[in-house]
């Protein structure tokens, strides 16, 4: 997997800092228009339009594939596996 470094946001939803990409499949790690990206933290779906991310819309999300949306299902199961405490909290151990 390609990692590559982004300007940073915060998730709307848990206040979580984001500043990175990480390709999960075949290609690139640099994000393009309309790429996909979920919270480290609680999931929540960006996509990146005009070389920001943005919180995805419900229209958005229901114009994907149906089997895109069952691979963000599967890594969005893995990071709530991996993910035992709130990240946007530093200072929880």
């Amino acid at each position: 997997m390609n990692t590559t470094r982004e300007k940073s946001w915060m998730c709307i939803s848990c206040g979580y800092v984001m500043d990175a990409a990480t390709h999960v499949g075949d290609g690139t790690a640099v994000p393009d228009e309309d790429s996909i990206s979920l919270c480290l933290n609680c999931g929540e779906l960006y996509m990146h339009h005009n070389k920001k991310w943005v919180l995805m819309t419900n229209d958005e999300y229901t114009s994907l594939p149906d089997e895109l949306k069952i691979k963000l299902y599967y890594y969005n199961q893995i990071r709530r596996n991996v993910i035992i405490k709130d990240l946007a909290f530093k200072n929880l151990s």
